[in-house]
């Protein structure tokens, strides 16, 4: 059994790529989608019947890259897309687990002021297996809380007092 696709926000369904179907899109309203991933992993019914609603992105999901390297992108076509209409903007990739859940959830937690961590567990209810890369968790609470301190260099930072 496949796992069911989640509302992030009203109007912001995130899932995997082979949910897409004319059935499905009808059910949601889905009238625009972000493809976090590859061309073959959306439908060519949709890439090919709706190319104005519909953007690419090229994320890799590894360990090595930086998932935020692809936000200033994503978040330019979800702008676009929620301007554009009342309808549903579905975001995938292959399996709807990293990529796309990294960069939906980073661009609703900055764009409409909820916390990261909170959205995540929300979104987790709908669809448990979302964010498994631990390097894309560590990169997305960089960016969001700032660096954290390790024990190591507690307390070793820049003096600001310009004290000694």
């Amino acid at each position: 059994m496949q796992c069911q696709p989640a509302w992030v926000y009203p109007r912001i369904l995130l899932g995997a790529g082979n949910q897409l179907t004319p059935i499905f899109t009808a059910k949601y309203n889905i009238t625009h989608v972000v493809n976090c991933a590859f061309a073959g992993d959306c439908p060519e019914w949709w890439r090919k019947g709706h190319p104005g609603n519909y953007a690419e992105l090229h994320a890799i999901d590894s360990m090595a890259v930086k998932i935020l390297d692809w936000y200033p992108e994503f978040e330019n076509w979800m702008r676009l897309f929620l301007r554009s209409t009342n309808g549903t903007v579905f975001v995938h990739c292959k399996a709807g687990v990293n990529r796309s859940a990294y960069l939906v959830l980073t661009f609703v937690s900055k764009n409409f002021g909820i916390d990261f961590r909170r959205l995540l567990a929300a979104v987790r209810r709908q669809r448990p297996i979302i964010c498994d890369n631990s390097a894309f968790m560590r990169q997305v609470e960089d960016e969001l809380y700032g660096r954290v301190q390790s024990e190591e260099n507690k307390g070793h930072g820049i003096n600001l007092n310009g004290n000694s």
